[in-house]
């Protein structure tokens, strides 16, 4: 086979599923640290709770729009889909991590995640496949 076939080759799903663990893990090391520093914050201070809301609203967006991001670069294509689908991961593992502690499948606050969630990362797929 030559150089030139094997650059062009597709890559195969099982490859392309098992890459999207790096930076979902990633993405939960971020989240993991925030939500530590905030319970810190929290527990010393008077910060307000709408506050606390915004950034617990806004976190798996940013989280998510790193995987999407860091996915994106792995695969080098489809960035709006890759990343789509790595925001999409971050939010239904939240979700199940959210079931273990809450009873709530589908409050205000876990559809608004979702959905800021997958675009977070569709946004950060595009941004990383047009990174140079």
């Amino acid at each position: 086979m030559s150089k030139l076939n094997m650059e062009k080759r597709e890559p195969n799903n099982k490859n392309m599923y098992l890459s999207l663990a790096k930076p979902l893990v990633i993405s939960y090391i971020f989240t993991i640290t925030i939500l530590l520093f905030i319970s810190i914050l929290t527990t010393y201070t008077d910060i307000k709770e709408n506050i606390i809301s915004i950034i617990i609203i806004i976190l798996p967006a940013v989280a998510s729009l790193m995987c999407g991001y860091d996915y994106s670069k792995i695969t080098k294509e489809k960035g709006l889909i890759c990343g789509g689908l790595a925001g999409l991961m971050y939010a239904v593992i939240y979700i199940i991590i959210s079931l273990i502690f809450s009873a709530q499948l589908f409050s205000k606050n876990n559809i608004i995640m979702i959905i800021s969630a997958i675009l977070g990362g569709a946004i950060g797929g595009v941004l990383g496949v047009n990174k140079k």
